[in-house]
């Protein structure tokens, strides 16, 4: 067997191998699929012979420059008989595209995450200053402090006595 390019375990007992080929490379869709299938058996041969009796799901996925040119005018055919044997072909130009896509999809999930982290440390801050200004006695911002509303006409609210308010005495 020829050696293998890329083999990953994702979780135990799942396998995926992937074939890189050159960009500038030709070849057949029945080479690829011969390869890809050998791949795939090899693997499992080694499994089995390691893991005796346990279940392995092994994928193969083939990187490749350009389609196959004889799978071009029946392509959706060739990956389902790919798909048969767990197997996929992508090229590099359609690897970087994805790659690209989901990138863009993170920066735009990032930047809405980033306005929420900025609304909620404004607000953690907001009660850390209304915290602190009640440990120092002071009124929190925005309060009159007495939980009374503001005295009328800009008068200071200086207690019940400065209001005109007499005990009964």
């Amino acid at each position: 067997m020829k050696r293998l390019d890329i083999a990953y375990r994702t979780a135990p007992k799942a396998h995926i191998i992937i074939e890189l080929k050159r960009y500038s490379a030709a070849f057949t869709s029945s080479e690829l699929q011969t390869q890809l299938k050998n791949y795939k058996y090899a693997v499992h041969g080694v499994l089995d012979e390691h893991f005796p009796g346990e279940e392995h799901t092994v994928e193969v996925v083939a990187i490749v420059g350009k389609r196959p040119a004889d799978a071009v005018g029946h392509w959706e055919d060739f990956t389902r008989e790919l798909a048969v044997v767990n197997a996929r072909v992508i090229t590099y130009d359609e690897l970087i595209e994805r790659a690209l896509a989901d990138y863009t999809d993170y920066l735009e999930a990032d930047k809405q995450v980033g306005r929420i982290v900025d609304v909620l440390t404004k607000l953690e801050e907001e009660v850390l200053v209304n915290e602190d200004a009640l440990g120092a006695g002071e009124p929190p911002a925005g309060e009159g402090g007495s939980g009374r509303p503001p005295a009328p006409d800009g008068q200071q609210d200086g207690g019940d006595a400065a209001a005109g308010v007499q005990d009964g005495s």
